[in-house]
């Protein structure tokens, strides 16, 4: 007998022991003896990774079936056990495919594909639903699969007919949440959130949806606090740490909100001990686009947030495989990238740079993240080579943009979506550019360049930047006098008083910073007979408009009576929007985050518009316009004393105000397709080393 065979023996025999007396965790230490004597045998270790999985130790069982398949890369029997494991332990979709070609009917393998982290979905959760329809896991798979690629109705349907098969199916339910959330139907959406919460309160993917749709509502202590519920529950879980510091508020209620915010923030970027994020869309989902209006130098905290994402998601770090190489002949390729190119202020601020692009140096592929309806498609084509609409899913539109063998990238905006914000953590093409259309860093140390202009900036603008700032000399964009088009309104039609002055701010509510509900009573408390105009957040956020005016309401809790003559209007369609601005005597720009579209349409209009530059280029973007037109000194406070004096001079000096109206409609032409910045960016991507 060798002088092994005993020892082996003997295992054996312990372990068989174990395993009828069902001590399977004792039994795995057996196992691993019986490897490492035998570790050119594919059977102890087979039989160890298949005990692993059944007692949820998942990452040792993955990590034991990839070494049978290292053994016996032919026998499909040891896939078929590994596909037991849940998604995240990582069956390779190569042996699942194969597995898939010999028994096409098999749903589990169509579900994996579906759930792997990282891996295009395409139809794979579809499939396994019908092939197995009465199963309301992969019902509910299929609908999660159909909201990750923005398909509300199908995915609503899909767990509807889940929740048919098996009522307490709290996924279902999770879901119908996430697509009323999406539809816009806030309050059946946390609704339905709250029952699943009823049901598997010790379930974290609940806290989170029950997050999101609470936020949704503007209801951020309750979203927050069940964000922070979610994190607790999962220590480890970058995600939802992650989302739990960047679910930030769409109205700041103070400016020591502000602070705490920005230091949860930094106490997240320090933080270590997380397991690895795999799909930062989904497993954070989150951006902290509302830091922008703060006021603040945001390009220490966001590039400490880059770093962090760096460190916690390595599947960010991506380079396009034909970085470095020699680029091949012809014109530059450029894609400009966006999810808002349809009627949205971001296509607004772009279009003009597509209309005026030298076509003849410069190839032009416009890609659309989600849905682009036909007939933006048709007005988009013309001005592009080529238009593409991409589902959003990370991974894939990576692959897609790669592919293209870029010179040049444009992200019309970066950080309002995660999408927006997580793609250009991938080196897609050796020149990376974001325009203004989000006009604050990004803080990611692969986007190269911020296209702005020198009129809007501070002299240290270059601090405020992790990329390298393009100063143009003149208008940072050029508009098409198209989006100036009004219909006539009367006050009375829109609920206006007919006597007194009308000052309006077309701002949304998020861009209404604390500073400045001071500055709005001392306008009315000085003109008891005037009217200030604002307008509600878009009907899925129409709840920050409640918060808005409680915070007007305690910042002028000495003077209540200012609260009287407010006036909230509800959104209205473009045209009838101008047509109200028309019957405005000052049109009033929020502080530290200026508005773009408005101010142009304004000025355009030839509507007087007062202007209070703060520090940042986003609380100073009217100076431009304002310069381009001559303007400046007529309609820029020094101060807020200043800013209001200002206001109240043009709202009850008539002819003084008739007299700017005349001037600034004479100067208009200069805000209308003004080829400075277009130019300004194809001497940029023209003058990139090839």
């Amino acid at each position: 007998m060798s002088g092994t065979a005993l020892p082996i023996a003997s295992v054996a025999k312990r372990l068989q022991s174990r395993l009828n007396e069902g001590r399977l965790l004792e039994a795995t230490g057996d196992l691993r003896r019986l490897g490492l004597a035998m570790p050119d045998s594919v059977g102890p270790l087979q039989l160890l990774a298949a005990i692993e999985g059944r007692i949820e130790l998942h990452d040792q069982a993955a990590r034991h079936f990839r070494q049978v398949f290292a053994l016996d890369p032919h026998n499909m029997e040891h896939v078929l056990q590994a596909m037991a494991l849940p998604p995240e332990a990582g069956v390779p979709a190569d042996r699942i495919r194969r597995v898939l070609i010999e028994q096409p009917g098999l749903a589990r393998g169509y579900a994996l594909l579906a759930a792997t982290p990282n891996r295009p979905a395409g139809d794979n959760g579809l499939r396994a639903a019908i092939l197995t329809p009465t199963d309301p896991a992969y019902l509910i798979l299929a609908a999660v699969r159909r909201l990750a690629v923005s398909e509300m109705e199908r995915a609503e349907k899909l767990a509807q007919r889940a929740s048919v098969i098996n009522p307490t199916a709290h996924e279902a339910t999770l879901v119908l949440a996430e697509g009323r959330r999406s539809l816009g139907h806030g309050d059946r959406a946390l609704t339905l959130a709250r029952r699943a919460l009823a049901t598997v309160p010790a379930d974290p993917k609940v806290w989170v949806t029950g997050a999101l749709c609470a936020h949704r509502l503007s209801r951020f202590d309750e979203a927050r606090q069940m964000a922070d519920v979610a994190a607790v529950m999962r220590p480890r879980d970058a995600g939802h740490a992650a989302r739990a510091a960047t679910l930030l508020p769409h109205v700041i209620m103070s400016e020591d909100e502000m602070w705490d915010i920005r230091a949860r923030i930094r106490a997240l970027c320090a933080q270590e001990g997380f397991a690895p994020i795999q799909d930062p869309i989904h497993e954070v989902g989150t951006v902290p686009f509302a830091l922008g209006y703060h006021g603040i130098n945001d390009r220490a905290l966001l590039e400490d947030l880059c770093a962090f994402y760096r460190r916690i998601c390595p599947m960010l770090t991506m380079t396009a495989p034909h970085i470095g190489r020699k680029r091949r002949p012809g014109k530059r390729r450029v894609a400009f990238v966006s999810e808002f190119f349809r009627d949205h202020s971001i296509y607004n601020m772009t279009e003009g740079h597509l209309r005026f692009i030298d076509r003849d140096e410069i190839e032009v592929t416009v890609v659309q993240i989600g849905t682009l309806p036909s007939p933006m498609h048709g007005q988009i084509a013309h001005m592009a080579d080529r238009v593409v609409a991409l589902q959003p899913d990370l991974q894939s539109v990576r692959t897609r943009l790669a592919e293209m063998e870029l010179d040049a990238i444009v992200f019309a905006d970066i950080g309002m979506t995660a999408m927006s914000y997580f793609l250009p953590f991938a080196r897609l093409a050796p020149l990376q550019i974001v325009l203004p259309g989000h006009p604050v860093t990004t803080g990611i140390d692969t986007v190269d360049q911020f296209f702005t202009s020198a009129w809007m900036e501070p002299e240290n603008c270059r601090d405020h930047y992790s990329e390298t700032p393009i100063l143009v000399e003149g208008l940072a964009i050029a508009y098409a006098e198209e989006r100036t088009r009004h219909t006539p309104v009367s006050r009375s039609e829109v609920g206006l008083p007919e006597t007194g002055a009308i000052y309006l701010c077309g701002q949304t509510p998020v861009k209404m910073h604390p500073a400045y509900d001071r500055m709005l009573g001392d306008i009315l408390e000085q003109d008891p007979t005037g009217t200030v105009v604002l307008f509600d957040a878009p009907g899925i956020y129409s709840n920050m408009s409640k918060g808005l005016l409680e915070r007007l309401r305690r910042a002028n809790a000495d003077r209540p009576q200012i609260m009287d003559q407010l006036r909230l209007l509800p959104r209205m369609p473009l045209e009838r929007y101008l047509g109200v601005m028309r019957q405005a005597d000052v049109v009033l720009d929020t502080i530290h985050f200026n508005g773009g579209n408005t101010t142009m349409q304004s000025l355009a209009l030839g509507q007087p518009l007062v202007t209070y530059p703060t520090d940042m280029m986003r609380g100073r973007v009217t100076l431009s316009p304002l310069i381009a037109m001559g303007m400046r000194e007529e309609l820029e406070a020094t101060s807020p004393e200043d800013y209001v004096n200002r206001v109240l001079t043009l709202g009850s000096d008539r002819d003084r105000a008739d007299d700017l109206r005349r001037r600034l409609l004479d100067a208009a032409p200069a805000l209308i397709d003004s080829r400075t910045a277009p130019r300004a960016l194809c001497d940029l991507i023209l003058g990139a080393a090839p």
